[in-house]
């Protein structure tokens, strides 16, 4: 067995919807659209928890996963408003100099979190 000392897991997974879930049973379907994926392509983030993760076994044919791994790099790039890359790496400072710059985003941003934590109350 392999040791797990220095070994950090990541704590989000950007999940990408590769296959459509026309065919499959219902409760696939049922996972898929849990998880927002309405179409092909579409990504979304979810933590990464030994729920979602048993969720995420369930359609491994139809999604792909990949960590994402914050990174606090200072150096300037090509892509300067992209903060979440292809390769997985979520750059923290970029997206803290955005919402500085651009305070109604944040607010945007709560007013959504708000939003999600009522809906999540009504399906209750």
């Amino acid at each position: 067995m392999a040791s797990k000392v220095g070994s950090v897991l990541h704590k989000l997974h950007a999940v990408t919807l590769i296959r459509s879930p026309i065919g499959q049973p219902w409760w696939e379907k049922r996972t898929v659209k849990f998880l927002g994926l309405n179409k092909l392509h579409k990504t979304v983030i979810v933590k990464n928890t030994a729920t979602m993760n048993g969720q995420l076994q369930a359609i491994k044919h139809l999604i792909d996963v990949k960590p994402i791994k914050v990174v606090e790099d200072n150096s300037s790039s090509r892509e300067e408003g992209v903060f979440l890359r292809e390769n997985g790496k979520f750059h923290l400072s970029k997206f803290d100099v955005f919402l500085k710059n651009n305070p109604r985003v944040e607010n945007l941003i709560r007013a959504r979190r708000k939003q999600v934590m009522w809906e999540n109350k009504r399906r209750r």
